[in-house]
């Protein structure tokens, strides 16, 4: 037959078709075998990784955890990173679920590979540095980049809750790594020399941001090698001539003009920013005109959480400063031995912050302890830092390091009580236990109310009081002790009254830092305890967070009950 195979040529090409098909459907199954495949090795080796985590968090030993994490997240990233894998991204909600597992798989080998374990091996042994830290920062620094906007571009909708909380978690980490590997190369001097004020606070003596500004010391960093430049006491400043800077009404009838002239009181207002512009002005001013980056505050309560990093350093004096004893000695012991010769206090913070200065600039710690010692200083607002970079100042500021008062109620409802010594310099508050409860209350008509009681007990006998040196004890009338107390109020909260307990006197309301602020002097003896108490009210309908209370860290911390719950805001 012309042209034509006869009855077999259709036969034939169906077959082919069928054959072809046939082909396609066992690629198909196998391509989805291997998706499958992969799919379980991500899921494995997250998990793995995941557990990797927990021992982290539990104490267990960070070297191997870490190499472990770093391990499984490689596997899970390269088996995310599949060809195959990229096509069934596209399936609808599916896809979105391996999108969110591959960002996420991609994220930790990052973190792990790429930032971690490079940190680590820099850190560590007797060559490691904080100039090691560098490096691998500036190398990570687009990836970490690209990854965060790929996190925060996922879509979250189609997810199954197990993926949903993996992302969330990944998430959480990302938001702290990435400002560090975009912002601490810099502050380490990778791109030219850096200098910070690093002042230290004495919480004998209560300021609300912690205690008086004794010890001022400038510090370079210079591709991560740190320098002390200069190092001062509190009087080595002009006390007389105070700075141009204007301040705000209400700050000036809250705290005085002496903000202005003693940079002691310049962490009177609870506001890190003014007092790092004000400290800044007055070295700048009486001290040197060297150009300052940034501005840091710590305290003995901090290097108490830092020298479990570093261990034991000695003093000139021969005496060992630990993690147990450093607040102790630094704050109470000094006095004793050095009386009001000019020999303690001030001079003895100098001494203490260069020994310990030392051990951190040599690389003398675990990172891992070191890392948990600055959270927790941070979280204690023990440890503040301000930055002349607007950017980075604008990070800072958003978190507890930045020493500012929350902005919004979202997260939580903050509520401030702050301290400050009225009883001439002396420095009492060694002995000072301070309890505050804040209890909530939604009424039918919606209103919240926020009752504020705050006791401050001189936790000290006569007897012992009267044997401390006189540089510690009170020089007012009838042996006295008075502190200030600074109660600022919730965000859009109005000021429903106040009582004055035992031994308190009200003295000035005003609107501080967006807040209604009460003022108060309490006056105290030894075994004694006077108490306040102020009530505000927030409107009917706002959207309140958590209650939280923001207060001066004390050597003895502020007991802190927080009791009954606000108003749901209406939707």
């Amino acid at each position: 037959m012309v042209g034509g195979d006869g009855p077999r040529g259709p036969r034939r090409r169906r077959r082919a078709v069928w054959i072809t098909v046939g082909v396609v459907a066992l690629a198909l199954v196998g391509l989805i075998g291997w998706l499958g495949f992969q799919v379980l090795t991500v899921r494995n080796e997250l998990g793995q990784a995941q557990a990797a985590v927990g021992e982290l968090r539990s104490g267990g030993d960070i070297g191997d955890n870490l190499h472990k994490l770093a391990a499984s997240a490689a596997v899970a990233g390269r088996a995310a990173s599949d060809p195959v894998w990229a096509v069934a991204e596209q399936v609808p909600v599916a896809g979105d679920n391996l999108r969110a597992v591959r960002v996420a798989a991609q994220t930790l080998d990052e973190l792990s590979n790429g930032v971690a374990l490079p940190v680590l091996d820099g850190m560590k042994g007797d060559g490691g540095s904080l100039a090691a830290l560098i490096r691998p920062l500036q190398a990570a620094q687009p990836k970490v980049s690209a990854l965060s906007a790929e996190l925060a571009d996922l879509p979250t909708d189609n997810l199954v809750p197990e993926v949903r909380d993996g992302v969330a978690q990944v998430k959480s980490v990302m938001k702290l790594v990435t400002p560090a590997v975009r912002f601490l190369p810099g502050l380490l001097g990778a791109d030219g020399p850096k200098n910070y004020l690093v002042v230290a606070q004495n919480n004998a003596e209560l300021m609300p941001l912690g205690g008086s500004a004794a010890s001022h010391t400038l510090i370079r960093v210079d591709a991560g090698k740190l320098s002390i430049v200069k190092q001062v006491t509190s009087q080595d400043f002009d006390y007389v001539t105070p700075l141009k800077q204007e301040l705000p009404i209400g700050v000036i009838h809250l705290y005085g003009p002496i903000m202005k002239t003693h940079p002691n009181a310049t962490v009177s207002r609870p506001d890190w920013p003014t007092a790092a512009s004000l400290l800044q002005q007055l070295w700048n001013r009486d001290i040197s005109k060297d150009r300052i980056d940034g501005v840091a505050s710590l305290d003995p309560i901090a290097l108490s959480y830092m020298l479990k990093a570093t261990g034991p350093v000695t003093m000139p004096d021969g005496q060992t400063l630990t993690s147990d004893n450093i607040v102790k000695v630094a704050l109470s012991d000094s006095y004793a031995k050095y009386g009001d010769t000019g020999d303690h206090g001030n001079s003895y913070f100098k001494a203490i912050a260069m020994a310990v200065f030392e051990r951190v600039a040599g690389g003398g710690f675990d990172p891992k302890v070191m890392l948990q010692a600055i959270q927790e200083g941070v979280r204690n607002r023990s440890l503040m830092f301000w930055s002349a970079d607007a950017d980075l100042e604008k990070f800072v500021a958003s978190t507890k390091l930045g020493g500012v008062l929350p902005h919004t109620n979202k997260v939580t409802t903050s509520i401030g009580v702050f301290f400050r010594d009225h009883s001439m310099g002396t420095k009492i508050d060694y002995y000072m236990q301070p309890t505050t409860t804040v209890t909530t209350a939604c009424r039918a008509d919606g209103t919240t109310v926020y009752t504020v009681k705050v006791d401050l007990k001189l936790n000290i006998g006569k007897a012992a009081e009267k044997k401390l040196p006189d540089y510690v004890r009170a020089h007012l009338p009838h042996q006295r002790y008075d502190t200030e107390v600074f109660i600022y109020g919730p965000l859009k909260s109005h000021i429903e009254g106040y009582q004055e307990g035992k031994g308190a006197v009200f003295r000035w309301r005003v609107k501080d830092l967006d807040r209604r602020v009460l003022k108060f002097v309490v006056s105290t003896k030894p075994g004694e305890t006077g108490s306040l108490t102020a009530t505000y009210t927030v409107a009917p309908g706002a959207k309140l967070g958590p209650t939280e209370v923001l207060t001066t860290p004390t050597v003895h911390p502020v007991k802190i009950s927080l009791e009954g719950q606000a108003c749901e805001a209406s939707r």
